[in-house]
């Protein structure tokens, strides 16, 4: 679960998580809830989070750093 915003939009996919609208509690409570009540779907999110993670692993960013030294 993500605010939406564009600093969390930058970094994160749609399939990847959900995105509620910043400091709505409510909007958060029927994420929540919709969680619980689609298991599977959160569960293709969690897998695909868990995809869209190695993004930032620290040995992707060494070897863009050492592109952009080889550019």
């Amino acid at each position: 679960v993500a605010w939406d915003n564009t600093i969390f939009r930058s970094a994160l996919y749609e399939q990847e998580c959900y995105f509620v609208s910043q400091g709505d509690s409510n909007a958060l409570h029927e994420c929540l809830s919709d969680i619980v009540d689609n298991s599977d779907k959160a569960q293709c999110k969690a897998l695909a989070a868990s995809k869209g993670a190695r993004r930032y692993d620290i040995k992707v960013h060494v070897e863009k750093f050492f592109e952009v030294l080889d550019a």
